[in-house]
């Protein structure tokens, strides 16, 4: 179930990941198909954020 601290968690790790691999929000969204804004509101928490783009973050970011 989401609530708001999850919805939290799952952006900072998105951000934790995404910038370890020295990745911007601009060519994730990109890979992603999706606008730089929704994925700063993804890493904000301010988006629900489904399983499917959850799995293309995690191919996207090499992480399995």
């Amino acid at each position: 179930m989401y609530d708001e601290k999850s919805l939290q968690s799952i952006g900072t790790n998105i951000k934790l990941l995404r910038t370890s691999r020295k990745v911007s929000q601009q060519q994730l969204a990109k890979k992603l198909g999706i606008s730089q804004t929704h994925m700063s509101n993804i890493e904000g928490g301010r988006v629900l954020v489904n399983l499917r783009l959850l799995m293309r973050v995690a191919n996207s970011l090499s992480v399995f």
